[in-house]
């Protein structure tokens, strides 16, 4: 069953996930470091642009440190006890990003090395970065910048499993009114959005709450991935969600 299919259950917990990315030789391997990397490498990458990282050198900088990590040594250092995965995650970047700063400073004649030459890894993590404020200066509070932008990114993958589920489902009046009422910044008159969607005024407002469930559920189903104590995984959700509202979502 497709994992982010309409019927599909929560994700496994992310002590197991975690363990499968760790072990290559496991048969779910691939597929649990591809989430695992599409998960991290947005906000890790602002976090090492707001750092002091140009944009070529933070892409090189993180394709080495993914690449280094294939091996399952990087997550299978993780202790879920010490604390949350992505905060260790940081620490090794940076610690990486440190070393490949020593190493440069070594070279005597000032050649890059060829990283992924071929692989466009640096051309897709560019694209993808684009439009999103990864490029900003350095931040005050880098570590700070790093949990909003990987709020941010957890929220734009549940909104847009939402459009894509409502999308399947024909459902033309719930993406009407997902993106010109739920998630609009500024939200025009509900009579207004009811007549141009069929709805009555109480059916706007029924299934504009059901909506905002369905995104609620879609983060929760994502952060499961990451979080299996309730009491944290609650937390967890509520800061997405308030992020996304702070954000004007």
């Amino acid at each position: 069953m497709n994992p982010e299919s309409r019927h599909a259950g929560f994700p496994r917990t992310s002590a197991s996930l975690v363990a499968e990315a760790a072990n290559p030789g496991s048969p779910g391997w691939r597929a649990a470091w591809e989430r695992f990397f599409r998960e991290y490498w947005p906000p890790l990458y602002a976090y090492l642009r707001r750092t002091g990282s140009a944009s070529q050198e933070a892409l090189d900088v993180l394709q080495d440190f993914f690449v280094a990590g294939l091996d399952g040594r990087l997550l299978g250092a993780w202790d879920a006890g010490r604390g949350r995965l992505r905060t260790y995650l940081l620490s090794c970047l940076a610690n990486h990003r440190r070393k490949a700063w020593r190493r440069e400073r070594a070279r005597p004649d000032g050649e890059r090395p060829g990283w992924l030459e071929g692989h466009g890894a640096a051309e897709v993590l560019a694209e993808a970065a684009l439009g999103r404020g990864a490029g900003e200066p350095a931040a005050a509070d880098p570590e700070a910048s790093f949990e909003r932008d990987w709020a941010q990114c957890l929220w734009g993958r549940a909104v847009a499993a939402l459009e894509e589920r409502l999308r399947q489902e024909g459902d033309e009046a719930g993406q009407r009114l997902l993106g010109e009422w739920v998630l609009a910044p500024v939200r025009p008159g509900a009579d207004e959005v009811a007549a141009a969607l069929g709805l009555t005024r109480n059916a706007l407002y029924v299934r504009a709450t059901r909506l905002r469930q369905a995104l609620a559920d879609e983060v929760e189903r994502r952060l499961r991935w990451l979080e299996a104590r309730p009491e944290a995984l609650a937390q967890e959700r509520d800061a997405v969600l308030r992020l996304s509202r702070e954000a004007g979502r």
